[in-house]
């Protein structure tokens, strides 16, 4: 499952809808370590800061992305802004219960300036 190599640890649930079914996966905040990695092994921090600021609500305290499904299946990074660049499709991932938007950006995708990443105590449990 392409997600899970990105996101390794968090546990899936299938969810149906009519014809339709729809993957809901769920983990700690340390569920997001591989993926946290995987954009500095890649080098990608400022474009995946914009791409994810974009996707920031910040009264709702969520921050939804959508990655690349078929580069996924090889356990690399591509954020996409439209679903119809990722050729087998995007993977939408909602993260919830951010205490802070910004801190949590600061620790996942930090400025590449010098600034300090934010501590991972940083979603609501």
């Amino acid at each position: 499952m392409a997600i899970l190599n990105l996101f390794p640890g968090v546990s899936i649930e299938v969810l149906s809808h009519g014809d339709m079914k729809k993957l809901v996966g769920e983990g700690p905040v340390e569920t997001l370590e591989t993926f946290r990695q995987k954009l500095r092994s890649q080098r990608i921090l400022d474009a995946a800061r914009e791409v994810l600021s974009g996707g920031a609500n910040i009264d709702g305290k969520m921050v939804v992305f959508k990655v690349d499904k078929q580069v996924a299946t090889v356990g690399r990074v591509n954020l996409v802004e439209e679903d119809n660049t990722a050729s087998l499709g995007a993977i939408v991932v909602s993260i919830s219960n951010v205490q802070s938007v910004e801190e949590f950006l600061d620790w996942l995708v930090p400025r590449t300036t010098g600034t300090k990443g934010a501590s991972p105590n940083l979603l609501g449990e």
